[in-house]
């Protein structure tokens, strides 16, 4: 039981870390994708600043009477410069400051989770290591051994009962082979002595029959001689 219950909360573990760890890590990754971007874009921006300052204060140097027309040129140059420089530190300023608090969300929920997955396996583990010490392992295997002998007992009485079924039958199959090869003789004997009566019976009536022709011939016989000696 406790180790389902250590693999459900695993699930649930894992699927947390998903959700507030992984997910968090992408959108830090996207965070650092749109800051190098927005750093590489000022970079540029002041190298060009940097380099249009340094042209103005050549052509100052080269054209010394020109000096107060150069002047406010390069004061807009370095106005510019300085607002890239700016914007290059507010990007760096706050991508560290979205770092340091997604790290610090991202850490904060992984102990968090770890904690929490730790403890309910905790319970769990307490709850069956209990469960365990608990286990009486004399009553246990009293039962065990009842339950073994309850099993033999009845398996040997199932078997008792099949031979008792089976030599049951085997005498009903001998009673009823012997009965029929000593009724069959019999039987055959009965059935000649009832032919051979039937066909006695039919003789005796043929014969019978013939007597009672020739009796009626010879009485045929002496009428006709009465007749001629009346005659």
């Amino acid at each position: 039981n406790a180790v389902t219950v250590m693999a459900d909360y695993m699930d649930i573990h894992v699927h947390r870390m998903e959700i507030k760890i992984i997910n968090e890590m992408t959108q830090f990754e996207n965070l650092c994708k749109t800051s190098r971007d927005n750093l590489r874009t000022a970079v540029i921006a002041r190298d060009k600043e940097v380099l249009k300052q340094r042209q103005m204060l050549d052509l100052k140097t080269k054209f010394s009477a020109n000096n107060s027309a150069a002047d406010p040129e390069l004061l807009e140059t370095q106005k510019d410069l300085n607002r890239t420089n700016k914007e290059i530190d507010n990007v760096i300023c706050e991508f560290e400051k979205r770092k340091l608090s997604n790290l610090k969300t991202i850490l904060t929920d992984f102990i968090l989770i770890a904690m929490k997955f730790h403890t309910k396996s905790l319970e769990a583990l307490t709850a069956s290591y209990y469960d365990v010490s608990n286990i009486d392992e004399r009553g246990d295997f009293i039962e065990f051994q009842k339950l073994m002998k309850s099993k033999t007992e009845t398996q040997d009485k199932k078997t008792t009962k099949n031979k008792k079924a089976n030599s049951l039958r085997s005498s009903q199959s001998m009673e009823s082979l012997d009965r029929d090869q000593l009724l069959s003789p019999l039987k055959r004997m009965g059935r000649m002595s009832k032919s051979t009566k039937n066909l006695t019976e039919a003789k005796t009536d043929d014969d019978d029959d013939e007597d009672d022709d020739d009796d009626e011939d010879e009485e045929d016989d002496e009428e006709e001689d009465d007749e001629e000696d009346e005659e």
